[in-house]
């Protein structure tokens, strides 16, 4: 995806521009030395009420700081900004400080609603990182940002900002960030309204910039008093004097009247007597344009009717009447007014009555839809009620959209309109349609599919095709395995569409459909073909994606190897290099880590799943929720954070409950029962295996489907309970006969293999030693062969005794592979608290560096990322990790960090 495309659409340029600061009559020396002195902080506040001068100094700041070589970016808050929309203008901001950062982490913030905040930001940290100039970040008008999820993401990037990278606010209020944090590390700094205040030789200065020669200093003096250094004040002061004419009488005229040192009294002195200095024809001119937030001479005239409109904005400006031009390198100037300046106007305007502010908002919308500038076009046509102007923006606008992923926006724009307004708008509700089923809201979705198939243009080819594609999607949604075939197997004998879209989308389908019938080979036939019918143009990303769909059919079937064959390429072509969406990412990560986790990749799959596991969250199908929740918790597990284990459980048992999805509810109370049997928590575990018999009893008579999994799963449980209940030998051989007969006709080969190993644990115990050794070791090879290596690890405790007795007789490579996975000094096995997190002391005492990295690996840097914070090379931070993972005698990342934590080396 191209840098611009990820943007567009998104972002008002002229945010992304200070005032020009040509326009600052006072430079403000004294404080941007303040400001320089401690420039090394990592967040500077600037605290002021409207019109003390925050921007300005803001905008001096920044151009000092680029004249010294720093990169500087600047963004304004908006009110009615989400964490989505300024994790962009952050973003894009920095790209026009010319700053190379990637916004393909941005595109997968967006499409998760904020969800993604912890891979967006280490992208974005990642990027900084690689320039070696001081950045600073500057955000005007952050007393905007009362959104929870805003403050999260910046309190997020304050935590992880390296050293060279500052953030600068100017804001009315303190905003409700970690501030107690930053100043015990004396990382704030802080310029509040007193530190704002004009002093007397800076309003002198301002003075003498306004043309008003006859002006003695005492009546500066005067002016001075009267302002209380408020620069604001002190502009309107100047202002109606000019107007007057007469300094005297100016100035009796203002004895007894209080300072103008408060907001109130500076908004009753524009009414009073700034409106009475402006002539009708200048105040008609100015509210007319107030109704935009920004404009040109170009909008002005078509606002006003008024051909001088250029004319006329110079003329304002020259009289500093709070009218700001922004800086930009656009031909035709951009301004916007002072906030006091536009709250004035704002009150003015309304006395024409609401006709007359629809009709200049409507004006302005279709103006703003001209310039292809759809935002502010449908923001001003919101505000004029022009229903219909905003139904032609969002058609005009809908499958652009849906391409970029920036779904939760088209649905907060439909949401504006009633229904019926669109209601025959095939566009809208394809787009809709996408939308909704992306983001989960499903009753809308299929309400919206029902009104489709009432349309006439629906019985086209391409339209049937695509309804159809979405009907097989809402079967996704809903776990219905069998629905999904049913409805793609015929599309599979029609002809094809060319849009590559549609493609991947029907081979994707069909790959999901056949997987949970066991038909693996049909599913990932489908893959192929497909991927065969597309355009030779198409990005090469889609033959890695379409790689890791058929490697998620491998793993399904239990072929650890051959799933990794076809993932790896995945994971370093397109997951680490950002070049996928959130809804393609959430489906797929989870079955890249769980692959990686049985070959026994533990760090990789714990990296890998720390980082883009947030996604799991974004995805709304079934699969991918269920594969990325249940690898967190077997990742925790082995750390031996079983509490934190059961806690990921449980929170899938919930999203089950509330999808209505029994197969997640399944697999959690599967899991969550293994757990408990090799933890000994016994209470819960016969009530979480008494809720799986519940479950199962529901759907019997299913098979080949994904439904078929649940009586499945409470087969297997019901085996292993045997098992670790020592019940006698006959009834848990019928009963890993049963389990072994689902697994088999849904192909699920690994599990084949576990049910292997527990037939030869029961002949163990039985006292046929030779005959379960033997069945073992060809178990061994036969899961070394399909790289499925922690299969029998996974059975904890009840595995030992075998283990042990294997590892005595065998000696092949392919056993030892197995057998190397089994920690038998632990209680619990695989999962074993101990093992992991026991009071032992390190062997040695780490060193300051080996700490550092340790810190840094635990905030889930990579060992690049980590080599930059720290200032040393990849190799050598490989080297340091190296070290204290033998200090610390761990063996993986996890359990490194799950030790350091305990002997509170790092925090």
């Amino acid at each position: 995806m191209s840098k611009t495309r990820a943007l567009e659409g998104a972002v008002i340029r002229t945010r992304l521009a200070p005032p020009r600061v040509g326009n600052a009559p006072v430079n403000r020396d004294k404080l941007l030395q303040r400001l320089d002195a401690h420039r090394d902080r990592k967040l500077t506040l600037i605290l002021g009420p409207a019109g003390s001068g925050k921007t300005m100094l803001l905008a001096q700041w920044r151009k000092r700081l680029a004249e010294a070589g720093a990169r500087v970016a600047w963004f304004n808050l908006g009110s009615d900004d989400d964490v989505t929309l300024v994790a962009a203008y952050l973003v894009e901001s920095l790209r026009s400080a010319d700053l190379d950062i990637r916004t393909e982490e941005l595109v997968l913030f967006n499409r998760s609603g904020g969800k993604s905040r912890n891979s967006f930001l280490a992208s974005l940290i990642d990027d900084l990182t690689d320039c070696d100039d001081e950045i600073y970040l500057i955000i005007d008008d952050l007393h905007h940002s009362t959104a929870f999820g805003i403050l999260q993401l910046l309190d997020a990037l304050l935590d992880v900002l390296p050293a060279k990278v500052h953030l600068v606010c100017g804001t009315r209020l303190r905003p409700l960030l970690n501030l107690g944090k930053l100043q015990m590390q004396d990382q704030l700094a802080e310029l509040d309204f007193s530190d704002l205040r004009f002093d007397l030789d800076e309003t002198q200065t301002f003075v003498r910039t306004q043309g008003l020669p006859d002006l003695t200093p005492d009546h500066i003096r005067r002016l001075h008093e009267m302002s209380e250094g408020w620069a604001a004040g002190l502009q309107l002061l100047l202002f109606s004097l000019r107007k007057e004419g007469q300094v005297e009488r100016f100035f009796e005229r203002h004895e007894s009247k209080p300072a103008l040192s408060q907001e109130a009294a500076l908004a009753s002195y524009l009414d009073s007597n700034v409106a009475d200095s402006l002539d009708a024809e200048a105040l008609d001119f100015l509210c007319s344009i107030s109704v935009c937030r920004r404009f040109n001479a170009e909008l002005c005239e078509v606002l006003t009717g008024n051909p001088s409109a250029h004319e006329i904005l110079r003329k304002i400006e020259g009289e500093q009447l709070f009218l700001l031009p922004i800086d930009t390198p656009d031909v035709d100037t951009w301004y916007r007014f002072h906030r006091l300046f536009e709250t004035f106007l704002h009150s003015r305007l309304q006395r024409r009555g609401e006709d007359a502010i629809r009709t200049l908002r409507r004006s302005a919308a279709r103006w703003f839809a001209g310039q292809r500038l759809i935002v502010e076009a449908l923001r001003y046509a919101g505000e004029a009620g022009d229903e219909e102007l905003m139904v032609e923006l969002i058609d005009r606008s809908a499958r652009r959209m849906s391409a970029a992923g920036q779904f939760r926006q088209l649905i907060r724009w439909c949401a504006q309109l009633p229904a019926a307004l669109y209601r025959e708008r095939l566009n809208i509700r394809l787009n809709l349609a996408w939308a909704q089923i992306s983001c989960g809201h499903f009753d809308d979705f299929r309400e919206n599919i029902e009104g489709i198939l009432v349309l006439p243009e629906h019985e086209t080819p391409l339209v049937e095709f695509e309804i159809q594609l979405l009907r097989a999607y809402g079967c996704a949604s809903l776990d219905d395995s069998a629905g999904i075939v049913g409805i793609v197997e015929p599309m599979l004998q029609a002809a094809l569409p060319a849009d590559p879209f549609l493609l991947s989308q029907i081979s994707s389908l069909a790959l999901t459909g056949y997987t949970f019938s066991g038909r693996f080979a049909l599913g990932r036939e489908a893959i192929r073909i497909f991927h065969k019918h597309l355009p030779q143009e198409q990005p090469q990303h889609r033959n890695y994606v379409a790689d890791a769909m058929i490697g998620s059919s491998y793993l399904a079937e239990g072929r650890i190897r051959d799933a990794l064959a076809h993932l790896i390429p995945f994971k370093d072509n397109i997951v680490l290099r950002g070049k996928v969406g959130p809804d393609v990412l959430g489906n797929l990560i989870g079955s890249l880590c769980e692959a990686l986790y049985q070959f026994n990749l533990l760090d990789e799959a714990t990296e890998l799943s720390e980082t883009y596991g947030e996604m799991v969250d974004a995805a709304e199908l079934p699969g991918g929720i269920l594969t990325g929740y249940r690898i967190r918790a077997r990742l925790e597990s082995v750390a031996g954070r079983v509490q934190s284990a059961f806690q990921t459980l449980q929170r899938l048992e919930e999203i089950g409950l509330q999808r209505r999805l029994d197969r997640l509810i399944a697999w959690s109370l599967y899991d969550q029962f293994g757990l408990a049997l090799r933890t000994h928590h016994l209470t819960s575990r016969d009530e979480i295996y008494h809720r799986l018999v519940q479950l199962a009893e529901k759907y019997a008579d299913f098979s080949h489907c994904a439904i078929a999994e649940i009586p499945m799963l409470c087969a297997l449980a019901t085996a292993e309970k045997l098992l670790y209940e020592k019940a006698s030998p006959r009834d848990c051989l019928e009963r890993i006969d049963i389990a072994e007969n689902h697994c088999r006709n849904l192909g699920r080969g690994a599990m084949q293999i576990q049910l292997g190993y527990m037939r030869c644990i029961v002949l163990l115990n039985d006292g046929k030693q030779a005959q379960s050794l033997n069945a073992a070791s060809d178990l061994l090879c036969r899961a070394e062969e399909m790289g499925a290596l922690r299969v029998l690890a996974d059975l904890g405790e009840i595995a030992h005794p075998l283990a042990v007795l294997l590892g005595s007789r065998e000696r092949s490579d392919a056993a030892r592979a197995v057998l190397d996975v089994v920690p038998v000094d632990g209680p619990h096995g695989a999962s074993a608290p101990s093992k992991l997190g026991g009071a032992q002391e390190p062997l040695e005492t780490l060193t300051d560096r080996e700490r550092d990295v340790l810190e840094q690996l635990g905030k889930g840097y990579s060992a690049k990322s980590i080599g930059r914070v720290l200032d040393i090379s990849p190799t050598t931070v490989k080297w340091h990790l190296k070290n204290a993972y033998a200090k610390l005698g761990a063996n993986f990342r996890e359990e490194a960090l799950s030790k350091a934590r305990h002997h509170r080396i790092i925090s």
